[in-house]
């Protein structure tokens, strides 16, 4: 099954969109090293606006600093490739 999308990354803009859903499995890991999906991500925050976050994607919500880990720990079968020096001191 092919797709093709209707729209880009690149082309989102917060004041457009009333809600942003960022994918689970392994997908938020590749997201996550685009600075226009953490920016939209960060945009989106600031507005107050709705992000749904399911499963990884909260390594999105890290990396775009809008989750505050308070006390980590981090149990994981497969390497994790977080900033973890910024993130956990």
């Amino acid at each position: 099954m092919e797709i093709t999308p209707s729209t880009t990354i690149e082309s989102l803009r917060s004041h457009d969109l009333f809600a942003l859903v960022v994918p689970g499995g392994w997908a938020p890991d590749k997201l996550r090293r685009f600075s226009v999906v953490i920016d939209l991500v960060r945009e989106m925050d600031t507005a107050g606006k709705i992000i749904g976050i399911m499963c990884h994607s909260g390594l999105v919500a890290i990396s775009a600093g809008i989750v505050l880990v308070v006390a980590p720990r981090v149990h994981s079968a497969s390497r994790m490739t977080l900033p973890m020096p910024r993130l956990f001191g």
